[in-house]
Formats: structure tokens, sequence, C-alpha cells
């Protein structure tokens, strides 16, 4: 049986958007009859989620923008590719545009992993505070040197353990395997709960229940929501926020003109917006969905406090590997200072 659950692994691991089939696009082209440049968008999400809802309404802005001499094309990558692999064909300039979660991004730009930590943001006004904020904007300049253009943070949602069995005291996190996404922290952050973890697809997911690969996992309701197994339970944690990076590849960015990069990163701000008020209104109706359903349960706060010391090692690990003064910024960041707790104290430092 250990045999066969290992073989399991070791395939679903294999498997991320869901195929290693090679990415081709034709070059940013303006040799189309109807538009001067065609420009593809790559995504995993379905066509009801607010990612492609907003890659959507980025393209109808932009052609209208540019008077119809620039197309976006959305293209749906959830059986095609894996997210790694698009990543590489945006850094190539084989694909254009993608949103990728920043964990996913996370080894090609370790700074976003500030993103993944457990516990660190209190509510979503903390979130769009680091989004705003110039701190934001240095984490997403740092992907130039990638070869990416980072446009824009997306939100996904809090996310809360779904287990098919309850989490009701830190025992029952023992040896429990969890679907994640790929994350070298998630992963340190699950084996600190005493949990395993395992990256794979989302459509692999359901099949990974059935064989008794996974126990549980780590998500947003509003993704899995499509996709619950058989009974579920949801403790309501959440621990963890999940942020997209709405991405261009740099490449295609620079062969483009100055008027049309314009354009690009207006539309891409308007979209933003338009993302952010919908997916704020999914998250909504996927509570409310769920707990309707009686699948819903509040962390006890003895779980909760046990996953919270825990977890806070994270910080400090992370603050010695990416830097003081990048973690200080963004915990400045996400601070309101218009009503700060009081055991909040704003400290000057001197990073050189």
């Amino acid at each position: 049986m250990k045999r066969v659950l290992l073989s399991l692994i070791a395939f679903f691991s294999l498997l991320s958007c869901d195929s290693q089939e090679n990415l081709a696009k034709e070059e940013p082209k303006q040799n189309s009859s109807q538009y001067t440049y065609t420009l593809k968008l790559a995504l995993c999400m379905p066509e009801d989620s607010a990612e492609y809802l907003a890659a959507m309404h980025f393209s109808e802005l932009v052609e209208k923008r540019t008077k119809g001499q620039m197309a976006i094309e959305i293209v749906q990558q959830g059986t095609k590719s894996a997210e790694r692999e698009i990543i590489s064909a945006v850094q190539k300039g084989n694909m254009d545009f993608a949103i990728i979660p920043t964990s996913r991004l996370s080894y090609i730009a370790p700074d976003l992993q500030l993103f993944d930590l457990p516990f660190f943001f209190e509510d979503v006004d903390a979130v769009n505070r680091v989004y705003d904020s110039s701190a934001g904007q240095i984490l997403l300049s740092k992907l130039d040197i990638q070869g990416l253009v980072g446009l824009a943070f997306w939100h996904g949602g809090f996310k809360n353990l779904v287990t098919k069995e309850p989490l009701t005291n830190p025992e029952d996190m023992k040896s429990q395997r969890f679907k994640v996404f790929e994350s070298s922290l998630l992963r340190e952050q699950f084996s600190r709960w005493g949990a395993h973890s395992l990256s794979l697809a989302a459509s692999q997911t359901p099949m990974a229940y059935d064989k008794k690969a996974i126990d549980g996992e780590e998500n947003t309701l509003r993704n899995v929501l499509p996709r619950l197994p058989d009974d579920p339970h949801i403790t309501l944690t959440n621990h963890g926020y999940l942020t997209h990076v709405m991405t261009m590849s740099l490449k295609s960015f620079e062969s483009i003109p100055e008027k049309f990069q314009s354009v690009i990163e207006n539309a891409a701000a308007d979209a933003t917006a338009f993302q952010h008020e919908v997916a704020a209104k999914k998250n909504q109706e996927a509570l409310t969905t769920v707990t309707a359903k009686g699948m819903t349960s509040e962390a006890s706060p003895v779980l909760l406090s046990w996953l919270q010391q825990h977890s806070a090692p994270l910080l400090e690990y992370y603050r010695m590997r990416l830097g003081t003064e990048m973690v200080e910024q963004i915990l400045q960041a996400k601070e309101d200072w218009t009503a700060p707790h009081p055991d909040k104290l704003l400290v000057a430092l001197d990073a050189t």
C-alpha cells in the first residue's frame, strides 16, 4: 500500500496545469487582416472565474483604446501545460501575458513568497494596502530581471483547510497529506504543522482524493467549490492569502510602440480594479454557499493558536533569506497607520 501511495504522489507531482505539452505561439504579429498586433494571454482558470472575466475585460479595453489596432487573445491552458512552462514561454516571448499565483513565481522571484506567509494578512484591507504600496510596486519591478513585466496584483482570496475528516485540534493535522500550490514556503508551512504537502493540478485533485493520495487541501473557497470531495469538512482558518500576478513578457512589451505600452498599462490598471470587485463578490458567494450546505466550521481557538505559533518562525526565516529591508517595507505597508495597533512600532532601518 505504501509503495502504491508513493507512486501516486510521484505521478501527481509531475502534473501542474495538467500536462507538459509545449507552448507555441506566433510572433507578436503585424500580419493580421484586422489587427496591427495580436497578443496572447494564458491562464489556468475557468471561464466563470474572476480572473478569466477580468482578462476578457482587459482584452476589450485594449481593443477599444487602440481603435482596433491591437487584440488580446485569451488562451486557456487548463489542459495544455504546466504553469512553470507558461512562465518560461512568457519569459521567452512565446506567450505575451499570463496570470500566475505568487507561489508559482517564487522560484524566479523569491520576494513574492511574502504573500504566501501564513497569518501574514489580517484582512483584505491589509492586502490592498500592500498591493497599492510602493513596496508592492518594488516587488513587481523585480520581475524585470526575469524577462517579465509585473503589471498588477490580483485577488485570489483567503485560504482555508478542506479535509475529509474534521480538524478540531493540533493532533488532527499530524501526518495528513494536503494538496498545496507549488512553493517551498508552503511545504515548510505544512511540515511545521506536522503534515505532508503535495503540489498537483486542480483537475487531478478529485482523482487524488479518490486514490487516497491526499487527505485534504489548502485553497480558497471559490477554487474548491466546483470539486469538493464527498462529505467535505471546511475549517475556516483564513490562514493564508492567494495572490495572482498579471505579467507580460518584457520582450513583447518592448516590441510594441510606446503609445501601445501606455494603453496596456492603463488597461491593466482598470482590469485590476474590475478583478478585485468581481473576486470579492465571488469569494462571498462561495462562503455563503458552503455555509448554507453545512460544510464549514470555525477553527477552534486551540487549533488556530497552535497553527499561528508553529507558523511564526517562518517570518523570521524569510526575513533572513530575503533581507530585513524588504520584509519591513511590506510589514509597514500592510499596517493601517491611521489607526495603528498599540503594539506596532515603526522602526527606521538602515539596510545598507
